[in-house]
């Protein structure tokens, strides 16, 4: 369960606060953007599991899947946002849930005692990206949105991602003492 709960961990930094504006520009305009997304994503995978070189095939097989589900998102995209940004967070769930069972041999960085409460904490800038998400939506669809709707569509996406960067350091900070 350690092991899930780490995936999920370096998952959700490194799609939501380190997935900055700049990066997901660069990933939709070129299959190069979403190399280089997939790759700060294993960064911070790597940085949360021990040996992270001598478990290279179960961070390749989490960066294949990364990249050909946010390819394909990108391939077919929609005018409303919600549905297929809730389908992309599940196909990535779902190949943590179906990579985690094979790679029980890897070992994690983080004690359990940090490790939830981070996940938690992670939990929030996902939370608010899929708030601007849905409020862009909404301000698309409504004319004359409310000031709430146009709120979240302007500074939702900037504090998702701010929220994101003390937990960043903090699990670098974890890491460096466990080496």
């Amino acid at each position: 369960m350690n092991l899930v709960a780490t995936l999920l961990l370096g998952h959700l930094i490194g799609d939501f606060p380190l997935q900055t504006n700049w990066v997901y520009q660069f990933k939709c305009r070129s299959s190069a953007g979403v190399a280089l997304h997939v790759g700060i994503h294993l960064s911070v995978t790597a940085l949360l599991i021990h040996d992270p070189l001598h478990h290279w095939p179960v961070l390749a097989a989490l960066g294949l899947a990364h990249f050909v589900t946010d390819w394909l998102k990108l391939r077919f995209p929609t005018a409303v946002q919600t549905p297929g940004f809730v389908l992309d967070q599940a196909a990535h769930l779902a190949a943590i849930l179906l990579i985690a069972p094979i790679a029980s041999e890897v070992a994690v960085v983080l004690p359990p005692a940090l490790l939830y409460p981070a996940l938690l904490y992670a939990t929030v800038p996902a939370a608010m990206t899929l708030l601007w998400v849905f409020a862009n939506d909404l301000g698309q669809r409504i004319e004359g949105a409310d000031d709430w709707i146009q709120l979240a569509r302007r500074q939702m996406l900037s504090l998702a991602q701010l929220a994101g960067f003390p937990l960043l350091m903090a699990v670098t900070i974890a890491r460096l003492k466990a080496i």
